[in-house]
């Protein structure tokens, strides 16, 4: 059920590391779904431009309508090295750089890495495979010397990806941004179908 401004609900905190989820597009538009699978599967990248742009537009529209608190990182989701190196590129990242230009936010690269390589959220059809095939999947990125933990501490996050379905993937990235410190984690996808 939507809810202002993707608040999470107190009755569903229990079950969801998210504060928020904001989505920018329903994937049930024809146009939606070919700007992503134009990105995604034919690997044109500049397609990431015109979605932030989007993204963009949309969060300007609701922090100037509810209290979308600012400053905030932003975040991508990243993709699994057997997936990065099959595509090329993470398509989040594509957008969630340009977003924070875009959103004049600070963009934390490196923060997160996908510890295993999982079946694609998209082939698997039922919610319940859907959300175990995502538990576990992350891992903060601490190297020696690394200054990445330490901007997470109190720091609310935006947290990006493309395309949302159960919310599985952004709920186990959210617990890691969380247990390193983040004071509040926002989803904000383009889609979700």
């Amino acid at each position: 059920v939507p809810a202002i401004a993707g608040k999470t609900c107190p009755k569903c905190h229990p079950v969801h590391v998210l504060d928020r989820l904001l989505v920018a597009a329903n994937y049930d538009e024809e146009f939606i779904v070919f700007m992503v699978k134009t990105l995604k599967y034919r690997f044109v990248k500049i397609v990431a431009n015109d979605i932030a742009t989007h993204m963009a537009g949309y969060f300007k529209s609701l922090s100037a309508r509810f209290d979308l608190q600012s400053p905030m990182s932003v975040v991508a989701v990243p993709l699994h090295a057997k997936r990065l190196h099959w595509r090329g590129f993470n398509q989040a990242e594509l957008i969630a750089t340009e977003l924070a230009r875009l959103l004049s936010f600070p963009y934390l690269p490196d923060v997160l890495t996908r510890n295993r390589a999982t079946s694609p959220q998209a082939d698997i059809k039922d919610r319940a495979s859907r959300i175990s095939n995502a538990q576990g999947m992350f891992n903060l990125v601490v190297e020696p010397l690394s200054n990445v933990v330490q901007p997470l501490k109190s720091k609310i996050i935006l947290l990006v990806d493309d395309v949302s379905t159960t919310g599985a993937t952004l709920n186990d990235a959210a617990r890691v941004l969380k247990t390193a410190g983040a004071r509040e984690v926002i989803g904000f996808v383009f889609a979700r179908g």
